[in-house]
């Protein structure tokens, strides 16, 4: 004969201490029911049927006892709630026999006690993206950070520090997050990727013990002429009893860009009496045909 399923103690509170931000099994919840465990008139199925709007719990059934596992499943914040209660439907798998009197289902309460933790600031936004001209003058102002402390409750206070700084270019003030230049910009640097340098900031309350957070910069830099046009190859090599007037295709590369690149003029260099050995002819916007108009008298190699 099936006897009903039910928690141990009629009006049972069960209890539960979590810390905010766990994630985890925070609760058993234990039940009785004399059927075979081999059927489905034994198995529990939990219901949290309240205090669960934002979807912080689940339960799901132990399949070895019938427990119900009370988890929390989103971590839990403190500052905005410290207690929460739950109640808690449970009923067997199969639906109870009609001619059976008392109620398919039985209810409890769990109370949750949530624990303050120093969680670490929180940069907003992050990353942080500016755009500067990447020949700004040393000791500029890059930007602000702004970082707030999560913990609201315990008034605490935060300072900054550099955290990665690939290049050496940057100081934060530690008061109050103000990053400046402390060396030249240069979007031509290894270290800087699509004209993005990216660096990172440490935000550090002072509870106990002190809590970190960490923090993106992104600088877009704006690119300025500020590299010269470089000529390859820097060698074109004949022999002095050439016939071939056109000595050499040579090319012409920068590392701005454009408008700060191609196209390139070319002309020759300013010794005495070049014009009279060589001439160029512009192929394109980045390439040159040098030809020889005298022969020479000697192995020679130009530029």
């Amino acid at each position: 004969m099936s006897r009903m399923l039910g928690f141990p103690e009629p009006g049972l509170i069960f209890q539960a201490t979590v810390n905010e931000g766990f994630t985890g099994i925070i609760v058993n919840l234990t039940v009785e029911d004399n059927d075979d465990p081999a059927t489905g008139a034994w198995r529990a199925v939990y219901t949290i049927i309240n205090g669960n709007p934002d979807m912080n719990f689940k339960i799901e059934t132990n399949p070895k006892n019938n427990d119900g596992m009370l988890f929390v499943d989103k971590p839990l914040d403190y500052e905005r709630s410290a207690f929460h209660t739950l109640l808690i439907k449970v009923e067997n798998e199969d639906p109870i026999m009609p001619e059976i009197s008392y109620g398919s289902s039985s209810t409890t309460t769990v109370q949750v006690t949530v624990l303050d933790v120093n969680e670490p600031p929180v940069f907003n936004p992050d990353p942080t993206i500016v755009v500067k001209p990447e020949n700004i003058p040393i000791g500029s102002v890059v930007v602000t950070l702004n970082a707030t402390d999560q913990d609201i409750l315990q008034k605490q206070t935060i300072k900054f520090a550099q955290f990665q700084d690939p290049a050496g270019w940057l100081a934060i003030n530690p008061a109050n997050g103000t990053v400046t230049t402390k060396a030249a910009l240069d979007r031509e640097s290894p270290y800087v990727h699509d004209s993005q340098y990216t660096s990172l900031f440490l935000a550090i309350d002072n509870g106990v013990p002190a809590a970190t957070g960490t923090g993106t910069l992104i600088i877009t830099m704006l690119d300025v002429n500020d590299n010269p046009p470089s000529v390859f190859p820097t060698t074109a090599k004949f022999c002095e009893d050439t016939k071939d007037v056109n000595i050499a295709i040579l090319g012409a590369t920068d590392k701005d860009l454009h408008p700060n690149a191609d196209p390139f003029k070319f002309q020759l260099g300013k010794q005495p009496g070049i014009e009279k050995t060589w001439k160029i002819t512009q192929v394109n916007s980045k390439r040159l045909l040098l030809c020889l108009l005298n022969r020479v008298l000697r192995y020679l190699s130009v530029w």
